[in-house]
């Protein structure tokens, strides 16, 4: 006989003995309680306020980022091309000249060509007037324009930018371009040939460029 039935059987002998009542403890076993709680209708409007307030907050500081990047874009990739034709002038000893046509809006182009004025807007390197340059004896399209970059704008101080093959030295003009919202990069040719790129003060400066 276990223990705990001894122990039960003596206080049973006992209490008939004497009169008494047996005291039995009967252990108790816990039980864990799990409450589950859900949100209120309280709890649900404040959340979903607090998420309109970051969607709003957050969408036009994300916008301006993106056009930002685009304008950014667009100006080193202009700013790219004519150092690359001041390159190319130098290293094939031979003039070129970069022509930019433009609306004053959000139609333009830049082209490298050795010969003035020719077309940017032409595709095919043997179209008349193309804009083209010789790579080891194969005329390649050299273009861009905003067909790539469509949001962005562009005026110029000239159409034609002549690159002289001894010193590539450049003719003089300034090229800006421009956000919908206003910010502006410019890329300025001296007579020296200095190729800049910078961003006007006031409201239409782009942080990350220096001041023209």
């Amino acid at each position: 006989m276990s223990d705990s039935l001894q122990t039960f059987a003596r206080r049973l002998v006992t209490s008939a003995r004497y009169g008494r009542p047996a005291s039995i403890c009967v252990p108790r076993r816990s039980r864990l309680k799990h409450a589950w709680h859900g949100f209120t209708l309280v709890e649900m409007m404040a959340a979903l306020l607090l998420l309109v307030i970051i969607v709003v907050t957050a969408v036009p500081a994300m916008r301006d980022v993106v056009e930002k990047r685009r304008l950014s874009a667009a100006a080193e990739e202009l700013y790219g091309q004519i150092q690359y034709a001041r390159t190319e002038a130098v290293k094939q000893s031979v003039d070129l000249n970069v022509n930019v046509v433009t609306d004053g809006t959000t139609a333009w182009c830049l082209g490298i060509s050795g010969a003035a004025g020719c077309d940017c807007t032409l595709t095919d390197p043997a179209a008349v007037g193309a804009c083209i340059l010789n790579m080891d004896g194969t005329n390649v399209i050299q273009t861009v324009g905003s067909a790539t970059h469509p949001t962005i704008s562009l005026t110029a101080g000239g159409g034609n930018i002549a690159i002289n093959r001894v010193r590539g030295t450049t003719t003089a003009t300034t090229i800006t371009l421009q956000s919908p919202q206003g910010w502006q990069i410019q890329i300025v040719t001296s007579a020296l040939g200095r190729v800049q790129i910078c961003s006007p003060s006031g409201t239409a400066h782009l942080s990350g460029y220096p001041t023209c």
